[in-house]
C-alpha cells in the first residue's frame, strides 16, 4: 500500500466529503476512515461516478462498509477483500460493467 498522504487535485476533498483520495503506482485509493456516517458511502458513491476514476479504486475504512455492496453491485462494480495486518478493511473495488 502506498503511503502518499497528498489527495490528487483531480479530487478535491471538498468534493468527497473530506476523503483522502490519491494516486498510488497501483491505481486510485481512497480513505475514509475519519469520516463519521453517512460521509463514507456518499465519498465512495460520488468517486465511483466520477469521469476520472478508471476501473479500479483501493478502498480504505476503519469498519466493514456493509451498505456500500450493494450499491456498488447496482452501479457495475464489485468490492473484494484485501489483507489487513491492523484490522482496517481495504478493499479492491473493480468495474465490472460501464454503467
Amino acid at each position: 500500500m502506498t503511503t502518499c498522504t497528498e489527495n490528487d487535485p483531480e479530487f478535491p476533498s471538498d468534493d468527497f466529503m473530506g476523503a483522502r483520495i490519491w494516486r498510488g503506482s497501483d491505481c486510485l485509493h481512497i480513505d475514509v476512515s475519519t469520516l463519521h456516517a453517512p460521509d463514507p458511502f456518499v465519498a465512495t458513491m460520488r468517486l465511483i461516478l466520477h469521469p476520472a476514476v478508471g476501473d479500479q479504486i483501493i478502498f480504505h475504512n476503519d469498519r466493514d462498509p456493509v451498505h456500500l455492496y450493494p450499491e456498488l453491485l447496482e452501479k457495475g462494480w464489485i468490492a473484494e477483500p484485501m489483507p489487513s495486518e491492523d484490522g482496517s478493511f481495504i478493499l479492491n473495488l473493480i468495474r465490472v460493467t460501464n454503467s
